[in-house]
């Protein structure tokens, strides 16, 4: 420990392994520390998250005394901080002791307080925040392996700090907004996921959904059970591939659900579409395939509790779906979507113009 702390002082790159994975560390208030972990890790612009050192007392304010020097979070925010599952959360900040690399040109940085004994232990002894952002190649779940993270990050980090409790499962922190009094998950993770929700009916057989290519997640459902995996990352490696069948296989022995019916993305060539094909030959169920906007409308309705209205209800939602390209049913690119109807009954009124490349 006094090594990793020395090496902090000296602006070092650590691999520091936690409970879901492996994090990349180095002094939040020391630029040039930052901009090397920025430039190695190629990720030139997206804010790095900090963490905090948190005293482990009852009272919230005690837990926060490090990171009130830093920024100003109302009361949500920091009971959201200070809560079990230790999110990081989005805050405003005005401060300039943190490195102005850390949230380049941004005035909020994603705050979280440490949650196993050795980041309490380390940032105790460092007296200084950190930058912890996830252990990983760039868009790849996070590292979990002594000797893969040694031999994978062994470019980024100075340094490691190991320890001997096998992590099975990766996971990534887990990122919350709140907006409008209200918290908002940006991407879930250790301590939130698996994510259960209640549907209002009841399934006739369960099913798996598989996701998108990017930032994917998968679900699995059955009776009247909801249930999204942890964020997984890009699907365009080796590694996030192997990691995403291995979420769909501990699901569904965690649960003892056995799916019937899978669904995937319309897009041919995301490798989640091209597994759930063969996964649906495979185990010789249906599959179904849902436009990539259209899914983000219905989740929406789903998200506000909006349940699908009988054939005879008039009742229709305008729906803004600006996430980004997707396949449409002309089978050409679509993009910043607006439909309007009702979850599964959407006509497209709207986008945005498409251009040639």
């Amino acid at each position: 420990m006094a090594s990793t702390v020395d090496a902090l002082k000296q602006g070092l790159i650590i691999a520091l392994k936690g409970i879901g994975g492996y994090h990349l560390i180095c002094d939040a208030t020391n630029e040039d520390a930052v901009q090397r972990l920025r430039k190695r890790k190629h990720r030139p612009d997206k804010p790095l998250a900090i963490m905090f050192s948190s005293l482990h007392n009852a009272k919230v304010q005690d837990g926060l005394s490090q990171l009130m020097r830093y920024c100003s979070p109302d009361k949500i925010e920091a009971n959201t901080i200070s809560s079990p599952q230790r999110p990081i959360v989005l805050i405003k900040t005005n401060n300039t002791l943190l490195a102005p690399a850390v949230n380049t040109g941004l005035n909020e940085i994603g705050a979280m307080l440490a949650y196993s004994p050795l980041h309490y232990l380390l940032l105790k002894d460092f007296g200084l925040p950190i930058v912890a952002t996830s252990g990983n190649l760039s868009g790849e779940p996070v590292l979990t392996d002594n000797q893969q993270a040694q031999q994978r990050l062994h470019k980024i980090a100075d340094a490691f700090l190991h320890h001997n409790r096998s992590i099975l499962r990766p996971a990534d922190d887990s990122v919350v907004r709140i907006i409008h009094h209200k918290k908002r998950l940006f991407r879930i993770g250790r301590g939130i996921a698996p994510l259960e929700f209640n549907l209002p009916y009841m399934l006739k057989e369960p099913i798996l959904a598989v996701g998108g290519q990017m930032k994917n997640t998968i679900a699995l459902a059955w009776d009247n059970r909801l249930v999204i995996s942890p964020h997984i990352g890009e699907l365009d490696s080796k590694r996030s591939t192997e990691v995403f069948a291995q979420v769909i296989d501990d699901l569904c022995h965690l649960y003892r659900v056995t799916p019937k019916h899978i669904i995937c993305d319309a897009h041919p060539d995301y490798f989640s579409s091209r597994y759930a094909h063969a996964y649906a030959r495979t185990h010789k169920i249906s599959l179904s395939q849902v436009q990539h906007h259209k899914a983000h409308a219905n989740i929406v309705c789903g998200a506000y509790n909006i349940k699908y209205p009988k054939k005879t209800s008039s009742k229709k939602y305008l729906v803004f779906t600006w996430d980004g390209t997707g396949l449409g049913d002309d089978k050409t690119l679509w993009g910043g979507e607006s439909f309007y109807g009702h979850a599964c009954n959407w006509q497209r009124v709207t986008s945005i113009k498409p251009f040639y490349l």
